[in-house]
């Protein structure tokens, strides 16, 4: 049934234009059925449009239901917009590696719309394929296993169509909108957008424990952004979910960077440790431990188009508003170190030996970890294994500051002896573990005390 106040923004609609018929767009050769589908489009954007502005509730959030309209194909007197573009067709789909002039016109195209392509010279690059694929998203509306990359001739009759994508939060300056949903990032500059392009987010689905991941990666930036001089090896946990809520750029990194979400070019963070970075590989669907990655080759460029400061809005799958977010729900699951009751599988290891290292039976073993295969189970590179109580693994303390490495070995039924290392006043490290005894995944008894070096501040000097 239709909503009265639906209804009635019709009427209201009908009436402002005059001859109660919709605006008309161009209209193309063999393309009748599409002109229909984007009026029938721009209509229903209007009516919701104007049914909002008639609701008690105009001024309330806006539905989690039906968010705003990202694109319209704008109407435009046909007289004036065929002579301002010639439209042409394709004699050919075009997808990665295609080149010629027919490419270049397309990436003249994409660019205009304000969609991020490195270079605009008739290759079918990484870039453009990925242009290509938010525009499918984004205006097309296609969903992501409906992606192609490839841009056939109506897809390009499309394209041509006066086009206008207009942000979710307009009026906002310079900010950035994240359509996870979709995989698409938009920078827009006074409601214009100036930087469209594919991303690549967290695989959680949510934060109840899905999709976690474990590895052992070389750290040399920590959560929050702050060098870690040397860098530290640290078996990490974590949840590889990108939250959804209302934030804002808070601080940029030039070159590459290490993380506990991993490597990152030039990162921009606006959630904690969660930033807009460059990577090598930026695949259709989510795939990363949290963070937003776009191509390396954008990433310096993206840091020039935003500011520290500016506004980012992350739109989830799950209905909610970003202003609808709480805090709790928007702050991301930070990794943590490895569980005190597992133990890393080095690469040639057998269960005998595993047994063997951390002291208990190889039946113990297989019957804790479920292993159909028993004795004989292949393990996999950097594979966690449970340990039978009361034995415990070493946790990582190195890199924590004095007093969560305290908070951790306790919480593990271990104590701690310290020492300490001057170091000059202003050091990153002042505070934190340098290095400790028995080293990370090593088995040690419970109780046993974790021998540390603590960085501390050498007193200011002094002149006569």
């Amino acid at each position: 049934m239709i909503d009265d106040r639906l209804r009635t923004a019709s009427q209201v609609l009908r009436h402002a234009l005059n001859d109660g018929e919709p605006p008309t767009l161009p209209q193309l050769p063999g393309r009748r059925s599409l002109t229909a589908v984007v009026v029938g489009l721009a209509v229903i954007a209007l009516c919701v449009v104007v049914a909002t502005a008639l609701s008690p509730a105009a001024h309330q959030s806006v539905s989690s239901q039906v968010p705003p309209p990202a694109v319209t194909l704008a109407p435009v007197d046909p007289t004036t917009s065929t002579a301002a573009r010639r439209m042409t067709h394709l004699v050919r789909s075009l997808s990665e590696l295609s080149s010629g002039d027919d490419v270049h016109r397309l990436q003249v195209r994409l660019a205009e719309l304000g969609f991020a392509i490195a270079d605009i010279d008739g290759q079918f690059g990484v870039t453009t394929r990925q242009a290509v694929w938010a525009y499918e998203t984004l205006v097309l509306e296609e969903p992501l296993d409906h992606v192609t990359g490839v841009v056939t001739d109506e897809m390009w009759q499309t394209m041509q169509q006066p086009t206008t994508i207009t942000p979710r939060r307009a009026g906002q300056g310079t900010h950035a909108e994240i359509y996870l949903a979709q995989q698409v990032l938009a920078v827009y500059r006074d409601d214009t957008p100036v930087f469209i392009a594919h991303v690549s987010s967290g695989t959680a689905p949510s934060r109840d424990g899905s999709g976690q991941w474990c590895e052992t990666v070389v750290v040399d930036t920590d959560a929050n952004g702050a060098a870690i001089d040397p860098p530290q090896e640290q078996p990490v946990c974590g949840i590889a979910y990108t939250p959804s809520g209302v934030f804002r750029f808070q601080r940029e990194l030039a070159g590459h960077h290490i993380g506990d979400l991993g490597g990152m070019d030039n990162p921009v963070y606006f959630n904690y440790g969660i930033a807009v970075y460059g990577g090598q590989v930026v695949p259709l669907m989510p795939s990363t431990h949290g963070g937003v990655r776009i191509d390396d080759t954008l990433s310096a460029g993206f840091a020039d188009v935003v500011h520290l400061g500016d506004l980012v809005y992350v739109w989830g799958d799950d209905g909610k508003e970003p202003e609808e977010v709480t805090k709790a729900e928007s702050t991301p699951v930070f990794s943590y170190p490895a569980p005190p009751d597992t133990y890393t599988v080095d690469a040639g290891e057998t269960v005998a030996a595993v047994a063997a290292e951390l002291g208990t039976t190889v039946e113990d073993l297989v019957s804790l970890n479920s292993w159909t295969d028993g004795a004989t189970h292949q393990f996999q590179i950097g594979e966690r294994v449970l340990v039978p109580s009361p034995i415990r693994i070493a946790p990582l303390l190195t890199g924590l500051l004095e007093s969560r490495a305290n908070e951790v070995a306790l919480d593990r039924g271990l104590s701690l002896s310290v020492s300490y290392q001057d170091l000059p006043a202003g050091s990153v490290n002042v505070g934190r573990v340098l290095a400790q005894t028995p080293p990370t995944n090593s088995p040690i008894p419970p109780g046993a005390a974790v021998q540390i070096v603590v960085g501390r501040a050498l007193p200011p000097t002094t002149t006569s």
